[in-house]
């Protein structure tokens, strides 16, 4: 009988047997613990706190040279990068790495489900590992969901959508097939709502979801689904909790990289997996976004670093060279503003993006956006969105959302070789195909590009 999640399923039961590594009979124990369990969830290098990387490169964020482009280590990147039919020659990890989280997810709240509580106090406690594990794999899915599997509103797709398979128990015989789209969104915000009461209202660790951490991801799967009254009340939630932003003109720009993880802005790490292209001297900010920032706007020094030749991306709330994938206020500021403008609420949504802004522009610069003289509030929020949130592995679903709107549709373009590459909104290679490994090995459907 095929077994669902091949490659994954390989890879983590080496993993655990190293968890284990202590135990006498590591091939036999599991844990057992609410020590151990959250363990589990802290697990590191293995990766809690990853996501994808893949559509990032398919995104425009950036752009490369015929060299750097022939320099990309793997064919995976240049696949992406050109927006092949093809990307994956066998396994990927921007597939398997999340349904690893999802699996190990699943192994602690299998063994919570048989932990009994001897008090009240690890009652409290085995709830709030309960509510971490259901983050994780909620988390893990939308990230699978935005690279994987098409926007539900997507004129170009009338057939039923094909959403992700969902799986719930660490049962590794257990067989199951793709769900429709709506299943694996609800899915999503079952997991995300779950155990929301549970969590505090901040984290102890920024790699552990926070109260404010599931307010932040609502609020983000539902601008994503263009629920904006819903995405809006979790912005709310989540920013009433905490809405400190970093002023970047206390930002210092002299070391390589300009931020440090003592960021006001962060509420839940995350950083994408690593390819050669992000390290690469010549993966560029895209000509066209670097231009949009004015002169006295900070971003343009704190985000970038001129090469005489074209600008790095150097601005990652990371630190370091990985890329931030997780949440933080300056996004669900944005989240607000947009969905406030979509709502109706004009003078609201100019006075949020105002208050971002004061802290990205040179001290005694920013004179405020005059709505007077404003022709367009979405557009300029979403203008802003682009530039504040370059690099965040957001991109891709802001293009697949956007491009069901045909006034805000964009058709991507890209040169390399002396051969154009294009992409149409709403084509079928926004949904990137499922690695072969796990196609031949489940048996699942693969997406059509």
């Amino acid at each position: 009988m095929k077994k669902l999640l091949y490659m994954t399923i390989m890879f983590l039961m080496a993993s655990c047997a190293e968890f284990l590594d202590e135990k006498p009979n590591k091939n036999i124990v599991v844990p057992e613990t609410l020590d151990e369990l959250q363990a589990l969830l802290d697990a590191s290098p293995r990766g809690m706190n990853t996501s994808p990387a893949v559509h990032q490169i398919s995104s425009d964020d950036f752009v490369t040279t015929d060299n750097g482009f022939a320099g990309f280590r793997s064919v995976i990147e240049q696949n992406a990068y050109t927006w092949n039919q093809e990307i994956f020659q066998d396994s990927g990890g921007d597939w398997s790495s999340p349904y690893l989280q999802i699996f190990y997810a699943n192994i602690v709240l299998d063994g919570l489900d048989n932990y009994n509580a001897i008090n009240q106090e690890e009652e409290e406690r085995k709830r709030l590992i309960e509510a971490r594990a259901k983050f994780y794999r909620g988390f893990a899915y939308y990230s699978l969901a935005i690279c994987f599997a098409d926007h539900p509103d997507n004129p170009q797709n009338t057939s039923i959508k094909l959403g992700l398979p969902l799986k719930l128990t660490p049962d590794i015989n257990e067989v199951i097939t793709r769900t429709d789209l709506s299943q694996t969104f609800e899915r999503i915000i079952q997991d995300l709502e779950a155990g929301i009461q549970d969590l505090p209202d901040n984290y102890d660790f920024m790699t552990r979801p926070s109260k404010r951490a599931a307010y932040a991801m609502l609020s983000r799967v539902n601008l994503y689904l263009k629920e904006y009254q819903i995405s809006l009340d979790y912005a709310d939630l989540a920013l009433d909790i905490n809405d400190d932003l970093l002023d970047y003109n206390e930002v210092q720009t002299a070391s390589l990289f300009s931020f440090n993880l003592e960021n006001p802005e962060i509420i839940f790490y995350n950083e994408m997996l690593t390819y050669s292209w992000g390290a690469s001297t010549l993966s560029f900010v895209n000509p066209e976004i670097y231009d949009m920032y004015a002169e006295d706007d900070l971003r343009k020094r704190v985000f970038f670093r001129n090469r005489g030749f074209g600008n790095n991306f150097l601005g990652n709330y990371t630190g370091g060279i990985r890329m931030f994938t997780g949440l933080a206020n300056n996004e669900i500021m944005l989240n607000r503003a947009e969905s406030l403008a979509r709502l109706g609420e004009e003078s609201l949504a100019v006075e949020q993006l105002n208050s971002l802004l004061e802290k990205r522009f040179e001290q005694g610069t920013f004179e405020g956006i005059d709505l007077t003289g404003t022709n367009s509030v979405l557009e300029l929020i979403l203008k802003e969105r682009r530039k504040e949130l370059i690099f965040r592995g957001i991109r891709w679903a802001d293009l697949k959302r956007l491009n069901t709107e045909p006034a805000l549709a964009q058709t991507l373009r890209r040169v390399i070789m002396g051969e154009e590459y294009i992409l149409e909104p709403n084509s079928p290679r926004y949904v990137l195909p499922i690695p072969p490994q796990e196609i031949n090995q489940s048996g699942i459907e693969q997406n059509l590009r």
